[in-house]
């Protein structure tokens, strides 16, 4: 089976690329982050890094090897602290207990400003870019070089770091191999890199490999990458991205940028996962993330650009929490999140952030805030669920039309959900569902303020739409300045 993902902008429409489905909704594995990595001596952010000063070689490197050591810290208020995502910065940690450091790694090749500049090839692979004597460049002879087996690593020191020029697609990029890893970190490879001391990639980033019939796996971490124009080929169509796999995307504690005169986007992938990350894309056609399945938490995704979108998903779920997604639209046609014939919507404790200030043609579509439709033929043709919890939606549009949900599911569930939505001189709609559905407030009470001189209401006549307030105190609808009603 195969899927296109399409950009569904008015009036132009065109296709990114095809792939196979190869990710079944039952074998989605949370990636590690998301079940909590256990808090090791490497991950402590650079203000507590000095208490370890008393302890001895809890973090070392030897030839391609690295050697970490788990730890307990206390907080402020004596409770215990075993997982990396418990930290938070300008937090006062005390440490509890300290392990033996273990092995983590046995595949790790090292890069670092002011490094060995030997030409490395596959007869002397194995005593290249070492702990002792990293490699300065990057190259795709390196990566080339590097056998494939134990998951092999690019450990690389903060510095700016111009990727290889190919040729062939004349343009800075690097192909990876399958479950190949880049990951960011300190000056003597000890910790993680935070903020502005995580590397600086320039060039697109590209795991095109095949495993039999199945993709690559991909793995990025406490790095920044950015690309201008820069369209490549992957499989048998042209790209104007960042990141792309034939399989899987994680990431974690990265930063994109992408800025371009035509279409572009950060991230294509079949499954992506990303956790404490920043993306941003900025041209005229832009998205972020196209992808089957998305997994999201932590992370601010920025858009702006004429036809945009901050997601595009096809064919499977959406999982996102304590996230921000922030759209600036230059024309009108923009959404933040657009879905088609996926299993389940799931958006937690985010915020949802779109503005346009620009002219819009007479017949231009509304903003919206996610657009949700399905085809009849799909394999889970009535399994689709809208779920939001602790969401912000606000849209504020001049000339535009703006409509807060646009679906075509049976099922919509609001928890503690805020919707803010505002036209200058075009209506309003909280909900504009294209067949019967049902809308249930539960739990914490939810807002729907609705603000429009033009038409403001809780949803369009497409079809009925049942709403079951079923809140602890009734949630409320409040259309322009008047008093507030039960939805």
């Amino acid at each position: 089976m195969k899927f296109r993902k399409v950009y569904y902008f008015l009036p132009l429409v065109f296709s990114l690329f095809q792939l196979p489905i190869l990710v079944e909704a039952k074998s989605i594995n949370e990636p590690h982050w998301m079940k909590r990595q256990q808090l090791m001596a490497s991950h402590l952010l650079p203000p507590m890094r000095t208490k370890l000063i008393n302890y001895k070689n809890l973090t070392y490197t030897t030839g391609h090897e690295f050697y970490d050591t788990p730890i307990e810290l206390i907080d402020e208020n004596g409770n215990t602290l075993k997982y990396r995502e418990d930290i938070k910065p300008k937090r006062h940690y005390q440490i509890k207990q300290v392990g033996h450091p273990k092995l983590v790694s046995k595949s790790i090749w090292f890069f670092r400003p002011g490094g060995s500049t030997e030409e490395v090839n596959s007869d002397n692979i194995w005593t290249s870019c070492t702990a002792e004597y990293p490699c300065q460049e990057i190259t795709q002879s390196i990566v080339d070089n590097i056998p494939p087996y134990n998951k092999p690593q690019l450990w690389i020191a903060p510095g700016d770091y111009q990727m290889p020029f190919d040729k062939h697609q004349n343009q800075a990029l690097l192909s990876l191999k399958n479950k190949m890893a880049l990951i960011g970190r300190s000056t003597d490879f000890r910790f993680i890199a935070y903020d502005n001391d995580r590397p600086l990639l320039e060039g697109a980033l590209i795991w095109n490999d095949y495993t039999g019939h199945t993709g690559s796996d991909g793995s990025i971490e406490n790095v920044r990458v950015k690309t201008g124009d820069a369209p490549i080929q992957v499989l048998n169509d042209f790209a104007n991205i960042n990141l792309f796999s034939t399989r899987s995307l994680t990431l974690v504690n990265v930063d994109l940028e992408k800025k371009h005169q035509s279409n572009g986007e950060n991230i294509q992938a079949e499954l992506v996962s990303v956790y404490d990350s920043n993306l941003s894309v900025e041209g005229e056609m832009s998205n972020n993330i196209s992808a089957e399945y998305l997994l999201m938490r932590g992370s601010v995704l920025n858009v702006k650009g004429e036809y945009t979108r901050n997601l595009i998903i096809n064919n499977g779920l959406v999982s996102v929490s304590d996230s921000k997604l922030q759209t600036l639209a230059e024309s009108c046609y923009s959404t933040a999140i657009e879905v088609s014939d996926v299993m389940a919507i799931t958006l937690r404790d985010s915020s949802i952030v779109m503005e346009s200030k620009s002219d819009c043609p007479q017949l231009a579509p509304p903003l919206r805030g996610l657009i949700n439709y399905q085809i009849d033929n799909t394999p889970y043709p009535h399994s689709q669920n809208v779920d939001l919890g602790n969401l912000e939606l606000k849209i504020k549009a001049t000339d535009a039309s703006v409509v807060g949900i646009e679906t075509s599911t049976d099922s919509l569930s609001f928890n503690k959900v805020n919707f803010n939505l505002e036209s200058l001189k075009g209506k309003v709609y909280a909900i504009d569902n294209s067949k019967p559905a049902e809308l249930t407030f539960h739990s914490q009470a939810s807002l729907i303020w609705i603000k429009s001189p033009i038409f403001a209401a809780m949803h369009a006549d497409s079809a009925p739409l049942k709403i079951n307030n079923n809140s602890t105190s009734l949630s409320q609808c409040k259309y322009n300045q008047q008093a507030a009603v039960n939805c």
